[in-house]
């Protein structure tokens, strides 16, 4: 447990990939808003095109 008044330490990396979640919740809001969608549907969408994307690759080969 920290001491009362002193703040916590944290790893430079964790701090890090805190700020870059941030980030990249940032973008994928703005690429939801431009296509007037929410976000869970824009992240849907994308996903489903990244699977669609796979399955033409494994029929291809």
């Amino acid at each position: 447990m920290s001491k009362k008044g002193r703040p916590r330490k944290y790893k430079v990396g964790y701090v890090a990939s805190i700020y870059m979640d941030l980030e990249l919740i940032k973008i994928i809001q703005e690429k939801a808003q431009e296509q007037h969608k929410s976000i869970s549907e824009y992240i849907n969408d994308v996903l489903w095109e990244h699977v669609g994307k796979e399955k033409q690759d494994s029929k291809n080969q």
